[in-house]
């Protein structure tokens, strides 16, 4: 009996839990924010020179990544930068699919100030173009198209 009489209040204690965990992604998001908005005119150059969309978000949180296409028909790759911390970055270029399924080798990290970011973003560049030239442990699949 004594357990159905806080019942209401259990229930209204667990609702502003919740609400309070909302209002810390809320508030992590909008910290988060003006970091990258320090990196965006250099993110934003690289993905102008490739021609491809800045994604800003995923999973409902701040981020920066977008892809490159590699050889067709199924190749892809990704930049994706980190927010920085303590003025250093990371940059992160990896194989999304590639077409004699190799994407679990090629994978790169590099990590530097805030400041290097334009010269870690052309590394991640040249690296995926290298990639993309690689000698192929099998042969790529016709075209669908």
């Amino acid at each position: 009996m004594g357990e159905d009489r806080h019942r209401p209040f259990l229930a209204v204690q667990r609702a502003f839990s919740s609400f309070l965990i909302a209002d810390d992604a809320n508030r992590l998001y909008t910290r988060m924010m003006p970091a990258f908005e320090k990196l965006d005119p250099v993110i934003e150059k690289w993905v102008s020179i490739l021609g491809t969309k800045l994604f800003t978000e995923s999973a409902h949180r701040p981020a920066r990544f977008f892809y490159t296409p590699g050889d067709p028909p199924f190749e892809c790759f990704q930049i994706s930068v980190a927010p920085p911390k303590w003025g250093r970055v990371k940059v992160h270029a990896r194989a999304v699919d590639t077409n004699d399924d190799v994407e679990r080798e090629l994978e790169q990290v590099w990590k530097g100030s805030v400041v290097e970011l334009d010269d870690m973003l052309a590394a991640a560049v040249e690296t995926i173009n290298t990639w993309k030239t690689r000698t192929r442990q099998v042969p790529d699949p016709p075209s669908p198209w």
